[in-house]
């Protein structure tokens, strides 16, 4: 594109990356982040978008690691880190069962002064509920008992999030430490 003379912005680059990612073609997208993030003017460097976009795009395709080290480059070299960004990690990490990394996010999320998107609220309540199910009546006390101290001990967000949300985000911190 740059040998037609013409002169391409970041948006213009956001807007085909996101494109690429969506037809499942992720390999190319990168290709095209790491010629924008080597661009040898130096003039143009990947934004908070591109990065989100790149990272879901890994997400979309199961690609975790690759989301994983791009949010760590991201965090040294590039802009800080959206909310979007934090849920598409933790969804990742949800969806392949792994609730200690997504605890760790969710809590370095809440302490940029974000919360959590309904989606990921889903898939919270989600595990609340086979954790629910898998401990009531074990005798190692009832995960509604747990959710209802936690509620009463921690009250609604002063971010706006409802007290289920909390208590969601908290009920999964408790059960994976």
């Amino acid at each position: 594109m740059q040998n037609s003379g013409m002169e391409i912005g970041i948006i213009t680059y956001n807007i085909i990356i996101e494109g690429m990612c969506r037809a499942g073609k992720v390999e190319d997208a990168w290709e095209l982040f790491c010629s924008v993030s080597l661009n040898l003017k130096g003039v143009m460097k990947p934004d908070v978008r591109t990065y989100t976009i790149m990272i879901a795009g890994f997400c979309l395709k199961r690609l975790k690691q690759e989301a994983v080290t791009l949010f760590r480059k991201m965090k040294e070299d590039g802009p800080l880190p959206n909310d979007r960004i934090y849920n598409e990690l933790i969804r990742a990490h949800l969806r392949d069962g792994d609730k200690v990394s997504s605890a760790e996010l969710i809590k370095e999320m809440r302490s940029c002064g974000f919360a959590a998107e309904a989606s990921t609220f889903g898939l919270v309540t989600n595990i609340s509920v086979t954790m629910s199910l898998k401990y009531s009546g074990s005798g190692d006390g009832n995960a509604g008992e747990i959710h209802s101290e936690i509620s009463l001990r921690f009250p609604v967000s002063e971010r706006g999030e409802t007290r289920q949300q909390t208590v969601h985000m908290l009920l999964l911190c408790v059960l994976v430490m």
